[in-house]
């Protein structure tokens, strides 16, 4: 019964000794540092999550917030070393770019991969765009095509996709401008997918049979038969018809056997 009492004693002096050092430790952090208690916490989280007054230093800065710290202690928690931390622990990233660029130190990704998107020029849906590029086995040159922060994030998306879906470098370069809607740049990139080679003419007979008043889908049959050759003369009378896809396929497979 006495060794257990003083097992208890023992306990709990080691217990308000770790407190008092936990409290000089945040004093030391702290003092003449201009922190609001938001950022206080994540300094004390720190501390109570058994991290070194070293790893607690490198984010207890006041250009860091709130966010941004909880980020690096999630860094600090997924092992990251001293090299990968440096990559992120940056004031200029905001906390989801921050956790984009640590999904790519988990996954595995090269320096010089993580690299291309660790840039706060990027948002983090851009980081994403590049990093799933690269896990997806892209190369750093068809990466370059995309890494652009002049492009948003779904046009990353559709060149990513093309490049993915085996186009060329060429082909994917035909729609990877940032002045094109990303509406246009899949059109595009489906056609390029489907073989067609001039897909800007495609495009300007897809939108010449739309402005006659023709739906989306029956005016892509119509581009396509010009596209193909079919006279424009006979396509613009099926296109005043306002007829059905089935009505138009129809005719002009009437028109290809003559």
């Amino acid at each position: 019964m006495r060794k257990k009492i003083q097992e208890t004693n023992m306990y709990q002096q080691t217990r308000t000794l770790d407190r008092r050092n936990m409290k000089t430790d945040f004093e030391t952090l702290t003092k003449g540092k201009n922190f609001d208690i938001y950022q206080l916490k994540e300094i004390q989280r720190g501390l109570d999550n058994g991290l070194s007054v070293q790893k607690v230093e490198l984010y207890a800065d006041p250009n860091f917030d709130f966010s941004q710290m909880r980020a690096i202690i999630k860094g600090f928690e997924q092992g990251f070393s001293e090299d990968q931390l440096k990559i992120f622990v940056n004031p200029e990233f905001d906390s989801d770019q921050m956790y984009e660029i640590q999904t790519g130190l988990a996954s595995g990704l090269l320096k010089e991969q993580i690299g291309i998107f660790a840039d706060p020029k990027f948002t983090d849906h851009q980081m994403e765009q590049i990093r799933l590029g690269f896990k997806n086995e892209l190369t750093i040159e068809q990466i370059h095509i995309y890494a652009n922060p002049e492009f948003t994030k779904s046009q990353m998306q559709e060149i990513r996709r093309g490049l993915e879906n085996k186009l060329t470098e060429d082909q994917v370069r035909h729609y990877a401008n940032p002045e094109f809607t990303c509406a246009k740049m899949r059109t595009m990139r489906h056609l390029l997918e489907d073989g067609v080679q001039d897909v800007e003419l495609y495009i300007d007979y897809l939108l010449y049979f739309n402005k006659l008043g023709n739906p989306m889908p029956q005016s892509k049959i119509l581009a396509a038969g010009a596209y193909n050759g079919v006279s424009m003369q006979k396509l613009d009378i099926i296109a005043g018809g306002h007829f059905s896809i089935e009505q138009i396929i129809f005719l002009l497979c009437n028109l290809q056997k003559k």
